[in-house]
């Protein structure tokens, strides 16, 4: 059986291969892009889930550490008598806050990013030597600044950990509230720093001007904090925070800020105690903390509800892309095997038919349009079967009837022999226009299976079955070039980005299939640039807002530096001021240390006098003793001159000299006896005024040592009142560089926002190009150009 070259149909595999492949590569193309990108979006959804985590985490932490604070501060002003069994509660839950974060940390080892594991691994150092701190405070080694500044280092650590984290998002609404929460978060920092200055103040009964203008920084610090939060927060959060700052423990805290402040000019606190301060600043914190938790999940919330949508769109767009790669070749390389066999089929057949082999039927086929060819060809192959079966009938016949009719006159056989010439020349002219048709559908066939159906069969002077077979191969032709033309027609509208063109509904078979497949290529690749343009037009509108944003924070940010400009230009005056007061205070500490010194003497020289007053004293009660000896003497005398007297009387005139000796004893012992009452009287009235002079003497020693005292005291005082205008210089110098540098800051930050507006307007400008280019697709009108990409 001789075998023709049909095998290689290169060209028909070629234009169904490039008809069929190229919208599902692009299809494909497309769908790969889309699942990397989704992918990409769940990436960076699930970061934004675990920094919200690590950010809850540290939030918390943060909140106990500013309670610790708040009562370390009090306990340290009050020099440990106040707020003890507090701190050590507090510490205790400030502990089990920290060791929640701790395994948190330990659950995202090694999938947070490089700045916020470094920006947490400072943090967590920093905890780690928080227990050298506490033991200062418990032993009151630590002034309560430091003390505060301490913790404040430790929480500012944390809250640039929460600000790296909140750059992780990409996107525009979670960004956007990251930023009112970290701003939330800075200001109830500043509030829980104030809570700690001012119980201290309280607890000390003392409001300098150091701590006046701290408390004044701070309450700025806060009300900036706050506008940021309203410029960005969600309007129940804004709504939240309005109710805090209503409440009635910020009107309280707000009443107590009032008489803190006015302190220096009434030089009074209206008998508030640090526990009042401490408790309506706590209340007003732990509201904020509620406030805090709550942006917090609604942020976590929103960054979950992300990975959920992108974890099933990026399912959906797999499963799709997988299984467009899995059919896709299947189905080309069955369409084409399909195509290709039947062609193949066909064409053997028609060859086997011209070659004269008409025993075996025409194969089956499974297109519609090349089963007519085939019932075409299986006519062709009985019609000739048909012809050679009667023409080998008629000789047959002849045969016998020459045979038979043998005896027939010679003019019969001559006319039966011409009638028979001419039968086989009709028969030889059919049988050539059959081979003619043969070789032209052959050629038909041929260029069919070459990818050429623009060639037709000439039906003209054809009749019967052949020309059933022509008009069957001219419609296979018009059949299978019109359907590879839409074809053609729809690559080329794809190429111009026409995405509104299908292919008509009229078509049957396999090239239906095709048709369906093509429309439904490209209303899939239609869905998806509106879904991109549509996300597009969303990105440019959140870019939008984020540079209003941006604006509005460069702007406030400005006003901020020149207001701190201006409070480093006062607090310059400030610390020229307490540096003149300083010096004033080392003069009135030389006077009162010679003031001291003369003290001193006058003290010694009282005591002197004191000491004089009570040897008089002494010998006064003395010279009384011997007064009363004498007067006993006189007494006797007297009795003895009577005794004498009354002797002489009785011995008469003998007896008379006697009795005048008796009587000018008895008048001596009298005189003797008046003057030593005189004496005793003389005495008497001295030991008044001696002891008078004592209590006065002892007075005027009590008052010069309590004048020596106070000297002393207020020598110290003034030392200590020296010492803390230098401490206070130095503060305040401190104050006005750190204010000097956090200007500088501001300066750069505001800077910084510029640049991050000018490059928000760059994003825009991509953003617009990206419309600009997504725009250029020709879209069909109706759902698909409304449809959201949620809802897609």
């Amino acid at each position: 059986m001789p075998q023709t070259d049909i095998g290689s149909p290169t060209r028909l595999r070629r234009l169904v291969h490039a008809a069929v492949l190229m919208p599902i590569f692009a299809a494909l193309a497309l769908g790969g892009w889309l699942v990397w990108s989704k992918a990409a979006e769940l990436r960076e959804a699930r970061q934004v889930e675990r920094s919200m985590d690590l950010a809850v985490a540290l939030g918390d932490v943060v909140h106990e550490q500013q309670r610790e604070r708040g009562a370390s501060s009090v306990y340290l002003e009050s020099a440990g008598t106040q707020f003890a069994e507090e701190l050590r509660d507090q510490r205790r839950r400030t502990d089990a806050r920290a060791r929640d974060l701790m395994a948190v940390r330990s659950r995202l080892d090694g999938m947070l990013p490089t700045a916020v594991a470094d920006s947490l691994a400072a943090y967590v150092e920093a905890v780690t030597r928080r227990s050298e701190l506490r033991a200062r405070i418990d032993a009151l080694d630590i002034p309560a600044p430091d003390a505060i500044g301490a913790y404040t280092q430790m929480n500012t650590t944390a809250l640039t950990t929460i600000g790296h984290l909140g750059s992780a998002s990409g996107d525009g609404r979670i960004a956007a509230h990251a930023v009112g929460f970290l701003a939330l978060l800075g200001a109830k920092e500043s509030a829980g720093i104030e809570r700690a200055v001012g119980a201290g103040g309280f607890a000390t009964g003392r409001f300098d001007d150091a701590r006046l203008m701290r408390m004044g920084a701070l309450i700025a610090r806060q009300d900036s904090g706050f506008d940021i939060f309203r410029s960005i927060g969600a309007a129940p959060w804004i709504a939240t925070l309005s109710e805090i700052e209503a409440s009635p423990a910020s009107r309280e805290l707000t009443q107590m800020r009032a008489v803190a402040l006015d302190w220096p000019r009434t030089r009074s606190l209206g008998g508030i105690a640090a526990g009042d301060f401490f408790a309506a600043a706590t209340e007003r914190i732990v509201a904020l903390k509620a406030l805090e938790e709550t942006v917090g999940t609604s942020i976590a919330g929103a960054a979950a509800a992300l990975v959920r949508s992108a974890t099933v769109e990026l399912t959906l767009a797999a499963l799709v892309l997988i299984a467009g790669i899995g059919l896709s070749p299947i189905a080309v390389r069955r369409s084409v095997r399909l195509l290709e066999g039947d062609v193949r089929s066909v064409v053997g057949a028609a060859e086997e038919m011209t070659a004269g082999h008409l025993e075996g039927p025409v194969p089956y086929v499974r297109l519609r349009e090349l089963v007519s060819m085939r019932m075409a060809l299986e006519s062709f192959r009985q019609s000739i079967r048909e012809a050679l079966r009667r023409e080998g009938q008629l000789q047959s016949e002849r045969a016998a009837r020459i045979e038979a009719e043998a005896s027939k006159a010679a003019e019969i056989a001559r006319l039966e022999q011409a009638a028979s010439e001419e039968r086989a020349r009709r028969a030889s002219a059919e049988a050539a226009h059959v081979a003619e048709v043969a070789a032209e559908v052959n050629g038909i066939v041929t260029a069919y299976g070459e990818g050429d159906f623009a060639r037709r069969i000439d039906l003209a002077g054809g009749d019967g079955q052949l020309a059933a077979i022509c008009q069957g191969m001219n419609r296979i032709g018009d059949s299978v070039g019109a359907a590879l033309g839409a074809i053609r027609k729809a690559q080329d509208h794809l190429a111009e980005r026409d995405l509104s063109f299908r292919l008509p509904d009229s078509f049957n078979g396999v090239f239906g299939d095709i048709a369906r497949a093509m429309n439904e290529a490209n209303t899939a690749m239609a869905e998806t640039v509106a879904r991109i343009g549509l996300a597009t037009s969303e990105i440019d509108t959140s870019i939008g807002e984020i540079g209003e944003a941006a604006q509005g924070l460069a702007e406030r940010s400005e006003r901020n530096a020149a207001v701190l400009e201006e409070t480093t230009a006062s607090l310059t005056q400030m610390a020229e001021l307490i540096s003149v007061s300083t010096v004033k205070s080392r003069d009135a500490e030389k006077l009162v240390a010679e003031i001291s010194s003369r003290a001193d003497v006058g003290n010694d020289t009282v005591q002197k006098a004191i000491a004089a007053m009570e040897t008089i004293r002494s010998a006064s009660e003395r010279i009384d003793g011997v007064l009363k000896v004498i007067d006993d003497i006189a007494f006797q005398t007297n009795l003895l001159a009577l005794n004498a007297g009354v002797e002489a009387a009785r011995a008469g005139d003998a007896g008379r000299g006697f009795a005048v000796v008796a009587a000018e004893v008895r008048a001596l012992a009298l005189r003797s006896s008046d003057a030593s009452r005189e004496i005793s009287e003389m005495i008497a009235s001295s030991g008044v005024a001696v002891q008078q002079g004592v209590a006065l003497v002892n007075n005027s020693g009590e008052v010069f040592a309590d004048i020596v005292t106070g000297v002393r005291d207020t020598r110290a005082r003034i030392v200590e009142i020296a010492s803390a205008a230098t401490e206070s210089e130095a503060t305040i110098r401190h104050i006005s560089d750190a204010t000097s540098e956090l200007d500088q800051a501001i300066q750069r930050n505001a800077a910084m926002f510029e640049e991050t507006n000018a490059a928000i307007g760059t994003l825009r400008t991509e953003t617009e190009a990206l419309v600009s280019q997504v725009s250029a697709f020709r879209l069909p009108e109706g759902p698909v150009r409304r449809q959201s990409p949620r809802a897609a």
